[in-house]
């Protein structure tokens, strides 16, 4: 008994009893895929274009809604430990000035 080959048993019969065997007949029928046509070039080229206009459409759409953060501002100069500076260096030279360069020294370093 050729193992690739079917067997059929009768219903009635035991299984230890021999069985009859179908006959494997020889035919000329190719290959069902012999009949079929090939795929044409152009619809895998068109398959291809669609898959990527897909993808880039898909990331189009994520850049598009993607939440950006603000950049930070920089944080503001501190222009008080300068100013503090300066008018230190003011009060230093107080006694030989007069009043009005006094006045004006400290005007611009409180305006800058």
């Amino acid at each position: 008994m050729d193992p690739a080959s079917p067997n059929i048993a009768a219903s009635g019969t035991p299984a230890g009893e021999a069985t009859e065997e179908l006959p494997t007949l020889e035919h000329g029928v190719p290959e069902p895929e012999v009949y079929l046509p090939g795929t044409p070039l152009w619809i895998w080229i068109t398959i291809g274009t669609a898959v990527l206009a897909l993808l880039l459409l898909i990331i189009w759409l994520i850049r598009r809604f993607k939440k950006t953060t603000p950049p930070t501002p920089p944080p503001p100069p501190n222009h008080l430990n300068t100013a503090i500076a300066s008018l230190n260096h003011l009060e230093a030279a107080l006694e030989n000035r007069p009043l009005n360069e006094i006045a004006s020294a400290t005007s611009l370093i409180v305006r800058n």
